[in-house]
């Protein structure tokens, strides 16, 4: 079984790469979320804990 990729982006046009690809996308780094993505973090510093312990 393939495993889905996890991608942190901003831009809607990686967010909808990511998308096409399977992956889980969420937005890190800006004010509001990317439409579509999974999950959206204000601050990196925010999002690290969640990112980081995701299992592999």
């Amino acid at each position: 079984m393939a495993r889905r990729g996890i991608r942190g982006v901003d831009a809607p046009s990686g967010v909808r790469s990511g998308l096409a690809a399977g992956m889980t996308v969420r937005s890190v780094n800006g004010p509001e979320q990317v439409a579509c993505a999974h999950r959206h973090f204000a601050t990196l510093a925010e999002a690290a804990p969640h990112i980081l312990a995701t299992p592999v």
